[in-house]
């Protein structure tokens, strides 16, 4: 089976293609840079760019004549208010976190069909339930939600399943990396503060990439994998709830820990 996962240089991208390849499958980890994984086959690919996209597709298609499973994994955070998250960064963020996901799948699904392969996804519970502060990520998340349950359905009659994996606060490199909106008009009263200040806390204190990366592992020996794989009981148990308690019930608890 050959895999293509994208955004594998570090966290959970790494540890899955790390996983996948000690399970003897072939691996092709996609970054924008060269990566050391251990056991992996390195290609470059920038998944802003739609042709990038096309020529790794078919570079691994011409090296291994097949390609079984897309992961897109490829992502970033941004931090901040809404009212005064910069254009430019709201664009980036949707052009790694979503375009990225079109693009590489686009790019790949005439491949997959040849195999009846499978598009796997990382979403976030952060897209079941939208964090304030958080928000243009969180945007970002449900439309993969949206787009993994559309592929689905459009891709059944080829054999070709999509699913979503939902990850909650991981301990990752990505709290670092993630784009800090420090301007905080005087109205906010230091919301925006202690919010970004409590995500970072529950991330700093979370599960590592090794428990996605399981469950990645999963998604891709499933026979017939789910539309969605929430990681961690926990959040498991959040996305449950989420989709069930009255909306203002769930915002009155988000807002009371995230936004107050």
């Amino acid at each position: 089976m050959v895999i293509m996962i994208s955004g594998a240089s570090g966290g959970i991208g790494k540890a899955t293609a790390e996983l996948l390849a000690e399970k003897g499958y072939t691996v092709y980890g996609r970054s924008r840079k060269p990566a050391e994984i251990e056991g992996c086959k390195h290609i470059c690919c920038d998944v802003t760019d739609p042709a990038s996209c096309e020529a790794a597709a078919k570079e691994v298609f011409e090296k291994e004549g097949r390609i079984d499973v897309v992961i897109n994994n490829a992502g970033m955070g941004i931090s901040g208010a809404f009212e005064t998250t910069e254009a430019a960064d709201v664009k980036r963020i949707f052009d790694v976190n979503l375009f990225g996901m079109v693009n590489l799948t686009r790019a790949a699904i005439p491949y997959l069909k040849k195999t009846k392969g499978r598009i796997i996804s990382t979403s976030s519970v952060g897209g079941v339930c939208p964090l304030a502060f958080q928000s243009f990520y969180s945007a970002t998340k449900v439309g993969v939600d949206a787009l993994t349950y559309c592929l689905r359905m459009e891709l059944k009659p080829f054999g070709v399943t999509a699913t979503a994996v939902l990850p909650g606060d991981i301990k990752t490199g990505f709290t670092a990396a993630r784009k800090k909106n420090v301007s905080e008009p005087a109205d906010y009263n230091g919301r925006i503060k202690r919010s970004i200040e409590k995500q970072e806390k529950s991330e700093i204190n979370g599960m590592p990439p090794s428990a996605v990366a399981k469950v990645m592992a999963k998604a891709v020996k499933a026979k017939n994998p789910k539309p969605r794989y929430t990681v961690g009981f926990s959040y498991q148990l959040a996305a449950w709830a989420s989709e069930r308690v009255p909306k203002r019930f769930r915002e009155w608890i988000l807002y009371n820990i995230y936004a107050k």
